[in-house]
């Protein structure tokens, strides 16, 4: 796709916060989207899992970065 979104203007030092205190709230997940510039409706009730994943060192932030970028670019 020519016009594929690119999560690259994030402050990473605000998203290390909200993913390390994590707890899949709605409010975490609104957070999540404001923090990375899209919008919340973009984000399925899943994305909360990738988080948590980074909280639990089990996947690193960039892989959730590249995930988020496939599901709002597909």
């Amino acid at each position: 796709k020519v016009n594929q979104k690119v999560l690259g203007f994030y402050d990473e030092s605000m998203l290390n916060d909200v993913v390390s205190d994590w707890t899949g709230s709605s409010q975490d997940v609104s957070e999540l989207a404001e923090i990375l510039g899209i919008a919340d409706e973009q984000l399925p009730p899943w994305v909360a899992n990738l988080a948590l994943w980074v909280s639990e060192d089990k996947i690193s932030m960039g892989d959730m970065i590249v995930s988020i970028e496939h599901l709002i670019n597909n």
